[in-house]
């Protein structure tokens, strides 16, 4: 996850930007976000450059949950599919703005069955 985190930042940090920045109350609410689920800590992060671009990700599944860029005119919008709070991702049977399987991290023992075939995989550390 931390790898997809950095992956998304090194991107976001590389791209230019127009206009005028987005406005804070268009932004999604680090409140609607923080919470517990199974035992672990969910919150929001936010990233701007100086061009005004906003990033929004969350480290449930690494989602990038807000991307606001800016059109051919400057005017910006967000460009996810997504939902605005962390209880409807956590309540949704869909994947948006995930960076990461469902299975990240999580393939025991070496090895995992795909179309009732054994695949061998290195396990992970």
């Amino acid at each position: 996850m931390k790898q997809s985190l950095a992956i998304i930042l090194t991107l976001f940090t590389s791209m230019n930007g127009l206009s005028q920045p987005v406005s804070r109350e268009r932004l999604l609410k680090t409140e609607d976000f923080r919470t517990l689920h199974t035992g672990k800590e969910i919150d929001l992060f936010t990233f701007a450059n100086s061009n005004g671009l906003v990033a929004q990700v969350t480290n449930y599944g690494a989602r990038l949950v807000a991307l606001w860029v800016p059109d051919k005119e400057g005017k910006f919008a967000d460009i996810t599919l997504g939902y605005g709070t962390i209880h409807e991702y956590l309540q949704g049977k869909n994947y948006f703005g995930a960076t990461c399987g469902r299975f990240a991290n999580r393939i025991a023992k070496g090895s995992f069955v795909l179309q009732e075939k054994p695949i061998p995989w290195p396990p992970t550390m």
